[in-house]
């Protein structure tokens, strides 16, 4: 039987990882986020969706992913976003300074697990991808210049 991701673990690894980029304030797994933004630069990470695949095989013989003896192979992928919030708003270029210092920070720790057997630590994470878009956040009449990260994570179900 194949490696098995549960969710709270995938979360918690995906904080720890990213919490360690060193232009961070702060990181803030699901269960730990706040109200409003006290500190920045500052990381939330949260889960988004999940999509349970099967494939169903003539044969006994699957060369990748998880069969339970029924000839189907499941996997989910699972989407958590990290939302990165730079500053609040106040000069923009200097917030916009900020705000890509913080982008390619995380690009190059998102990299460094391309590398890895077992990206985040995780031996169930089979592959994921990730994307990331500038979004302006407002918390309490406040604007945050922020990047939204969106990772896809496929896992065996």
């Amino acid at each position: 039987m194949a490696n098995v991701v549960e969710l709270v673990d995938l979360l918690a690894a995906v904080t720890a990882e990213l919490g360690a980029v060193t232009t961070l304030e702060r990181a803030q797994d699901h269960d730990e986020l706040t109200e409003g933004v006290a500190d920045t630069p500052l990381l939330q990470v949260y889960p988004d969706a999940g999509t349970t695949v099967s494939k169903a095989s003539t044969t006994d013989k699957l060369t990748f992913g998880f069969s339970d003896g029924t000839g189907v192979e499941r996997t989910e992928e699972l989407v958590i976003i990290a939302d990165y919030f730079a500053t609040a708003r106040k000069h923009l270029g200097q917030d916009m300074g900020r705000l890509v210092a913080g982008i390619d920070a995380m690009r190059e720790k998102l990299k460094e697990q391309n590398n890895d057997e077992e990206p985040f630590g995780l031996a169930g994470v089979q592959s994921f991808q990730w994307r990331w878009d500038r979004v302006t956040f407002e918390y309490g009449g406040v604007q945050y210049v922020a990047a939204r990260f969106w990772l896809t994570f496929t896992v065996a179900a």
